[in-house]
């Protein structure tokens, strides 16, 4: 084949081509990976996302793992509803279970790019992971230990600013809210006996036993008023929210 009167390559020698300009940027990558420390590695690559971001038409979130002591809803969220969705562009996945889980809990792995797609808008999710030090409060004066300080950060065209905000996050939090509740394990909360007095410190356990209503042995007038009774405190959840009143129910 000829175009502009000079013959094509052919595909061998395309092909053959590919095959070392992907050796090549192998070679590199392993390179860079062996000169440059993880951490001075991760801190140029958190630098060179920023500078792009500021150089582009794209707005970005940042959803820290903790605020201050206290941990973020929304990290946790964001964690549980990007293992929802199937992106081709995630290569690494991390994969844990409990015993007592219904469910395995999925989630990316850092520097991770996860695109969504919500109301016509495209979002783009990265999990960025950096070294951090500190003083240990409990290994004496000047003891410094190191963290991982983990966020996503959540870029988008600026135009979609609003719309990330009153809607997609939204979304974001109900949808991890509804997988959390269908693969959670009923547990049954206590305060904890410490040496044979009760401390103000609740523990818990897995709810695995195998007997049901239905199998439990007791008068049958008592039992049907202890049923309708729970079946109207889960239907109440709204309403203890509303009165600022505990959900629990001794």
């Amino acid at each position: 084949m000829r175009f502009n009167g000079e013959s094509l390559p052919s595909a061998a020698v395309i092909l053959s081509t590919a095959a070392s300009i992907t050796a090549s940027l192998m070679m590199m990558k392993t390179i860079v990976n062996d000169l440059i420390p993880e951490d001075m590695y991760d801190y140029v690559a958190v630098k060179f996302r920023g500078l792009f971001l500021r150089l582009s038409n794209h707005f970005s979130i940042v959803i820290k793992e903790f605020d201050g002591l206290n941990a973020n809803q929304m990290f946790e969220a964001t964690d549980k509803y990007l293992s929802l969705i199937n992106s081709s562009s995630v290569r690494r996945l991390c994969v844990h279970k409990e015993e007592q889980e219904k469910l395995m809990a999925i989630s990316i792995d850092k520097g991770e790019e996860v695109v969504d797609t919500f109301n016509g808008a495209q979002f783009t999710w990265i999990l960025i992971s950096e070294k951090n030090k500190a003083l240990d409060p409990n290994h004496g004066t000047g003891a410094i230990r190191n963290f991982d300080s983990r966020h996503f950060e959540l870029s988008f065209h600026k135009k979609h600013k609003e719309l990330a905000l009153n809607s997609y996050l939204p979304y974001v939090l109900e949808r991890a809210q509804e997988t959390k509740q269908k693969g959670r394990a009923p547990k049954i909360y206590s305060i904890d006996n410490l040496y044979g007095e009760l401390s103000d410190v609740w523990g818990s356990i897995y709810l695995d036993h195998p007997a049901t209503f239905e199998t439990l042995a007791m008068d049958e007038v008592m039992k049907k008023e202890i049923m309708d009774d729970l079946k109207i405190f889960v239907q109440r959840k709204d309403f203890y929210r509303r009165v600022g009143k505990a959900w629990k129910r001794g």
